[in-house]
């Protein structure tokens, strides 16, 4: 079984302020620690991207260096990085 991830989930999980946060960051985890393969396609990072970095849409945007698909553990290789006993730890914060 697989699964996709959208925007929005990743948008919730690294809005502080949210109050599907939570849930989202649940999500995250949960499909983080597998087994199952989880796609993130390119254009829900680029979306994931152009939104949290905009200052129009949160009071503090993420930069785009934070906001990279590198700080939420998505390596080079297109793979999702499995990290420790939170895996949804790497998701950008807008605190």
């Amino acid at each position: 079984m697989s699964a996709a991830c959208d925007t929005n989930v990743l948008l919730y999980a690294s809005d502080e302020q949210s109050p599907r946060q939570r849930a989202a960051v649940e999500l995250l985890t949960r499909l983080a620690q597998g087994p199952e393969i989880v796609y993130l396609f390119w254009p829900v990072l680029i979306g994931y991207l152009r939104i949290a970095t905009h200052p129009s849409v949160f009071e503090r945007p993420l930069t785009p260096a934070r906001a990279r698909p590198t700080s939420m553990g998505c390596s080079a290789d297109r793979t999702f990085a499995r990290q420790g006993s939170n895996p949804a730890s790497g998701i950008p914060s807008h605190s």
